[in-house]
């Protein structure tokens, strides 16, 4: 799991939830259960379908294995094209029920209101239960986010059908407590599990981590980062690690603290991305190198932020030239795109973008991202029509980021009207999710204040000649602010939001959207 991606979780690449969140898959705009593109795993997934999976569970007395994967989680690609094929798994293909939910599916979304998921992908262990109704009496075994080797997948299987006491208990323990988002519970459990077990010393800190950030500690997520950093090992545990504490520094008070950490964060992950002995997948390597140039940025060095952005591309686009099909070459396509933004290589993503959205035509995650790169290029009419596009093939909760940037395409565009409008269906997709995620909310809700200023302000100039049109009434629905009382603007924002909203400058008002909110 990666916190480059859920910060992708989210207002601008993300969700708008600020968790990890590996990411990408083909998209599909079907509601059958049907697997995904790409290489067959040799674990006999079904899909989408939970209720018959624990009904086999339980008919079998097996524990059910649950993948909780989205279309545009670029660790789920890695995990379907490069994990879930891996012969090694054989030996334990027919030792459990195996069953993949997507969680932007209106029928999984029981399952997730039941077992919360915060992290891209996240694999639940399950006792299921001996109730006749599903999520009534299941019990969480284990729970893993992120990326595994196979090898690693294998071993963390196998250890499941071991009667056990000790750190599995304590882990056990600390997972369930996660799963149900009971932090405060499970970062103790997880510490206590740290300190005793050797082999899954960096699985219990990944999760430690994850609790004390989740609960807002952050001074105790430094003081573990302090201390415990280079106990994480070399693997894809490690570069998640390194991606939540980079996240958790941000929030530190004590600005020479925050520095001397970063640096030594820094310093680690140079280590790492660079081993080629470590075990990690192109993917997993590619996250370290995201959080490696954020807090190259971080500490004022962008120059070595772009050394790392330019071995990274250099990696992805390896790893993209030998994939065995577009699914595949697909999975490094975000990063491959980050890269390329940071380096001013426009052309270059606009091929690469191109090129995945006629291989994958069924596939929502290439439009959008050549949608982002023409908006970016100030291309408005391009960036119109791929988001258009992008918009016809998604589902789900992903449709309220793509009805945001259609929001900003056509503000931009001067269609303030049709941009409100935009703003009001995101606000209608987050409102129909089981869990809402209120932060999301108050974002959309103080781009349509700020549009809405823009609207009663030029509908107060009245027509700009004495036979010129006059301007279109203001719809009652829009005359009436948006509560954004949740989100509000620093005194400053404010004040340069008025000032710009009344001159009619859109952009540069909603720029100042994007700045850190005053405290409450």
């Amino acid at each position: 799991m990666r916190v480059l991606a859920q910060l992708l979780a989210l207002f601008a690449l993300q969700m708008g939830a600020l968790q990890p969140a590996p990411c990408r898959a083909e998209g599909r705009a079907g509601k059958g259960p049907a697997a995904p593109a790409g290489p067959r795993s040799v674990l006999p997934f079904s899909y989408d379908d939970y209720p018959a999976a624990r009904a086999r569970a339980q008919r079998e007395s097996k524990i059910l294995i649950v993948e909780a994967w989205a279309t545009w989680c670029h660790t789920c690609q890695s995990m379907r094209s490069f994990v879930f094929p891996d012969p090694v798994l054989r030996a334990v293909a027919d030792r459990f029920v195996y069953v993949a939910l997507d969680t932007d599916r209106p029928v999984n979304m029981p399952f997730i209101e039941r077992f919360p998921i915060n992290s891209w992908p996240t694999m639940l262990a399950l006792d299921p239960g001996r109730a006749a109704n599903p999520l009534s009496d299941e019990r969480v075994l284990a729970r893993w986010t992120g990326a595994m080797t196979a090898p690693e997948l294998l071993m963390r299987l196998q250890r499941l059908t071991m009667q056990s006491e000790g750190v599995d208990r304590l882990l056990e323990q600390a997972d369930a407590a996660a799963a149900d988002g009971r932090w405060d519970v499970a970062a103790p459990l997880y510490a206590a599990a740290a300190q005793q077990s050797v082999v899954d010393r960096p699985r219990a800190l990944l999760g430690q981590i994850q609790a004390l950030r989740e609960r807002g500690d952050y001074n105790a997520c430094a003081d573990l980062v302090e201390t415990s950093l280079a106990a994480t090992g070399n693997g894809a545990a490690a570069t998640d690690f390194a991606a939540y504490a980079a996240s958790c520094l941000d929030h530190l008070d004590d600005a020479d603290r925050r520095q001397r950490l970063r640096q030594g964060l820094r310093n680690y992950l140079v280590s790492l991305v660079h081993d080629p002995q470590a075990p990690l997948s192109v993917d997993d390597r590619s996250d370290g190198f995201g959080t490696l140039i954020e807090l190259c940025d971080a500490l004022g060095d962008r120059a070595a932020g772009d050394r790392h952005a330019d071995a990274r591309l250099r990696m992805l686009e390896a790893a993209a030239n030998a994939a065995r099909s577009p699914q595949e070459a697909a999975t490094f396509d975000l990063h491959r795109l980050d890269s390329y933004r940071r380096l001013r290589r426009y052309a270059e993503a606009e091929r690469m973008l191109i090129a995945s959205v006629k291989a994958l035509p069924g596939d929502f995650n290439a439009p959008t991202r050549l949608a982002r790169l023409y908006y970016d290029m100030g291309r408005l009419e391009e960036a119109l029509h791929y988001v258009n596009d992008a918009l016809s093939k998604a589902y789900g909760p992903r449709r309220a980021t793509l009805l945001e940037l259609q929001a900003n395409v056509r503000a931009a565009l001067g269609q303030t009207r049709e941009a409100v409008q935009s703003l009001l269906q995101a606000i209608s997709v987050v409102e129909s999710m089981p869990v809402r995620n209120e932060y999301k909310l108050a974002l959309l809700r103080k781009q349509i204040t700020a549009m809405q200023s823009i609207l009663m302000s030029n509908a107060a100039k009245g027509p700009r000649s004495e036979g010129g049109p006059r301007p279109t009434p203001v719809p009652a629905q829009l005359q009436r602010p948006v509560a954004a009382a949740a989100l509000p603007l620093s005194p400053v924002a404010g004040r340069r939001l008025a000032h710009q909203g009344r001159d009619g400058r859109l952009g540069a008002a909603l720029h100042v959207l994007s700045e850190p909110v005053a405290a409450k």
